[in-house]
């Protein structure tokens, strides 16, 4: 799925984003998608592949594993959940500025 949850507000993705780790983890079904949002995929997926601008190649797997077992209300707030978010965008950042 190419970013699925794009085009719905805040409160309706963090609802899909939890129905689909419910799924996931309740269900035993694999996803494949995309999304350009950093906390998304910190979020909700098990492997994160950051690629390279033009021509595309994947620069890096990244696997969050560590706060996979605790409540969902608590991921965000999660100190290696934030640590991944500010590595990913450290990782990034060169190709935007």
């Amino acid at each position: 799925m190419d970013e699925p949850f794009s085009a719905v507000d805040e409160q309706t993705r963090r609802k899909f984003q939890d129905d689909l780790l419910s799924l996931v983890k309740n269900e035993n079904k694999t996803f494949i998608f995309m999304t350009h949002s950093i906390e998304e995929a910190v979020y909700v997926y098990d492997q994160i592949a950051l690629l390279l601008p033009r021509p595309s190649r994947v620069s890096e797997i990244i696997r969050p594993a560590g706060f996979r077992e605790k409540d969902i209300d608590g991921i965000r707030r999660d100190p290696e959940y934030l640590d991944i978010v500010n590595n990913i965008w450290a990782s990034l950042r060169s190709y935007v500025e």
